[in-house]
């Protein structure tokens, strides 16, 4: 199971202290108010980027956790948090939220020592699956479509699962956005203009073209070791075939 997510479970009770003035995270309205106590984790951001190994402290942790500079990582934790999220949040927040954040952080953090992976868990925006698939900041920010960040909820949901490990060591994330998604000029992300150009609305057609399907087919197969219970025994020959329904 998952660690606790204590952020989680402390934002949905004191989540009548957030202000929402700015308008870079409108989302966080109807995210709140929705959020489960537990819920399914991601690190941070709402793009594919994030969703594939990209955050802004990843280029720290790769660096410092190899050599087991743990304290050094958490500072740089908690200053990413003060300069990054703490904007959003009401004075009294913080009076109720301090000792309780750094003591439970500082435990997750312990937790995972030694995992590579352990630093997905330690995302402060947390997002249950539903929520991340429709995408409230299209909706509540901009009056946008909704922004569906990975072309369907299958495919998603199977991207999260790849280690954090083979997303940035073997570039995973060039692959699964640049490769066969060579007609969209642009990778999607939440400041570009709706224009239509450079949505993901635009991106489920290169699905169905068979050299893209050959292509996710071997990026599955090479993958499959660590997604055994989520990859069907029969959908790389689907996808080899060019199948219009592969999930």
């Amino acid at each position: 199971p998952l660690p606790t997510n204590y952020f989680a479970r402390f934002h949905q009770q004191k989540c009548r202290l957030v202000q929402f003035e700015t308008s870079y995270h409108p989302w966080i309205v109807n995210l709140l108010s929705s959020m489960p106590e537990e819920p399914f984790l991601c690190f941070d951001g709402l793009g594919g980027d994030a969703r594939l190994g990209g955050s802004e402290i990843t280029a720290q942790f790769w660096e410092l956790w190899p050599k087991e500079q743990y304290k050094q990582f958490e500072k740089i934790y908690f200053q990413w948090y003060k300069t990054r999220f703490e904007s959003l949040l009401r004075p009294e927040y913080h009076r109720e939220i301090k000792a309780l954040a750094r003591k439970k952080v500082v435990a997750e953090i312990d937790r995972v020592k030694g995992n590579p992976n352990g630093l997905i868990y330690l995302g402060l925006r947390n997002f249950n699956r539903r929520a991340i698939s429709l995408s409230t900041f299209g909706i509540l920010g901009h009056n946008r479509p909704v922004r569906a960040p990975f072309f369907d909820h299958t495919f998603f949901e199977w991207s999260l699962t790849i280690p954090v490990l083979l997303k940035i060591q073997d570039n995973v994330y060039s692959h699964l956005f640049q490769n066969y998604t060579k007609e969209t000029s642009t990778i999607p992300n939440t400041h570009q203009p709706s224009d239509g150009s450079h949505y993901f609305q635009k991106s489920p057609q290169l699905w169905r073209k068979h050299p893209n399907l050959v292509y996710m087919a071997k990026l599955i197969k090479r993958l499959s070791s660590f997604l055994p219970k989520f990859v069907a025994p029969d959908l790389t020959d689907r996808l080899k075939k060019g199948s219009r329904n592969p999930t």
